[in-house]
């Protein structure tokens, strides 16, 4: 079956077979309305304001999202914006995912993407999308004539983020259509302002607070019939080995997770001015483990330690050479003879550090150094800066693993632990005299700090 798309600048056809059926009233909403179809309820829904696609992992969402945004380009001339909490993730997320549906779509030639700036423009209807992110939030200003809005992993925003946006796209675009807001992410915390914000109290799952300007839809990995089956294997494993995590991850349900390692770290706007820091790196051994490298610091006042971390990288898929590449893109020159200590799995990787001029230093490990680091970062106080979006999404699901009957055990959970780990191999190989040492002269913690540095 294909759903023949047709204005006055453009004529294709595309087939529905390549869309998720969960999707189709989405994109039938893009498509109709602009060619001034009779539209279904099904698809009428989706000309509200705020647009919702949330579940669990592997469901199509992002995809579905990319896909809507190509065909309402091809259907006549709007401003489209992809937005995340960080300008410099969306490359690799939204940006990406329309490259992708644009080729296996055979577009082509109906469509021009550019780096420098990163923007996505078709030839035929003269549609932009353009890349904006809240770390660079001068630039949310500049969207007021934007028509259309996708904002991935919209969990990311602070509240102040979202007001922010919120009253920048206002109203209706010259030719009378709705501006509109699509949000896609995976639901984790139900304290979270979106849940706060978007969804009624108690009754069904995608019941919306508003009715009259919020659609929401929610998915599973059961909606998407291109999932590979590995991957579909691993999530309906954790039906058995972490209900929890189940719940969170395959059923994509907001859930408060039990057994969270540091449920009580606070996020900070900015990294502060102190007078050391280090780098931890935990190295990422394939497409689906990323690097992450984090930046490092202490402050003590007293007896309150108070732990400052930023995310400086979190790639997967990267091989000696192309991390290296990015520590020199990320680690100012400054900070070159900044030890980075890293995991002690890769030796080789290392010593190629070492040779392009970094100070790379295998982290201590031990019989129970996993257990140990943990609980020294547990007598700081962790405070993380609100661009690194991926430490607090790992920091938001690091939990202790638990036996049969629900007793929870001395050892986290082998997930999301990328980020996690490159802080504790910090902490633990040169911060413990912080918490170790009786006395808390922060004079002598600073030279106890240089000289870890040094050695």
């Amino acid at each position: 079956m294909t759903r023949r798309m047709s204005t006055e600048r453009i004529d294709i056809e595309i087939s529905t077979a390549v869309i998720n059926r969960a999707y189709l009233p989405l994109m039938v909403a893009v498509t109709g309305a602009a060619a001034g179809a009779e539209l279904s309820d099904a698809a009428r829904r989706w000309h509200k304001r705020y647009l919702l696609m949330f579940g669990g992992r592997g469901s199509g969402k992002s995809r579905a999202a990319a896909q809507a945004v190509v065909l309402l380009m091809l259907t006549g001339r709007y401003r489209v914006a992809l937005v995340r909490k960080v300008a410099d993730t969306i490359r690799d997320s939204q940006w990406q995912e329309i490259r992708d549906v644009v080729e296996a779509w055979g577009l082509q030639r109906y469509f021009r993407t550019t780096v420098s700036p990163l923007k996505i423009h078709c030839t035929r209807t003269g549609s932009t999308a353009v890349s904006k992110g809240f770390d660079r939030s001068e630039k949310i200003k500049s969207l007021a004539s934007i028509d259309f809005v996708w904002i991935e992993e919209v969990t990311e925003l602070t509240l102040d983020d979202w007001r922010q946006l919120n009253f920048t796209i206002r109203g209706r675009n010259p030719a009378g259509r709705n501006r509109q807001i699509l949000m896609t992410f995976n639901p984790i915390n139900p304290e979270h302002w979106v849940k706060k914000a978007f969804f009624a109290e108690g009754g069904s799952l995608e019941r919306a607070a508003d009715d009259e300007s919020t659609t929401i839809l929610h998915t599973t990995c059961r909606d998407n019939r291109f999932l590979d089956r590995v991957f579909l294997t691993e999530l309906d494993k954790l039906r058995d080995t972490d209900p929890d995590l189940y719940t969170i991850i395959t059923l994509g349900r907001w859930t408060k997770l039990k057994g969270l390692i540091f449920p009580a770290y606070k996020t900070v706007e900015t990294y502060p001015a102190l007078p050391s820091h280090y780098y931890g790196l935990d190295f990422g051994f394939s497409e689906t483990s990323p690097a992450a490298l984090v930046k490092v610091g202490a402050r003590v006042e007293g007896r309150k330690k108070s732990l400052y971390i930023d995310e400086a990288l979190y790639m997967p898929g990267l091989s000696p050479s192309e991390l290296i590449e990015q520590l020199d893109e990320r680690i100012p020159p400054a900070d070159k003879h900044v030890a980075i200590y890293c995991d002690d799995a890769r030796p080789e990787t290392i010593k190629e550090m070492r040779r392009a001029g970094y100070n790379a230093i295998a982290w201590k490990k031990g019989a129970s150094s996993v257990y140990e680091g943990i609980m020294l970062l547990k007598m700081f106080e962790l405070n993380v800066t609100e661009t690194s979006v991926n430490i607090v999404r790992e920091l938001n699901l690091y939990k202790w693993k638990e036996d049969r009957s629900g007793n929870q055990l001395p050892e986290p959970v082998k997930k999301h632990d990328h980020s996690p780990d490159a802080i504790r191999g910090v902490v633990y190989t040169a911060l413990a005299s912080l918490v170790r040492e009786p006395d808390d002269n922060p004079g002598a913690v600073c030279a106890s700090r240089q000289s870890v540095a040094v050695a």
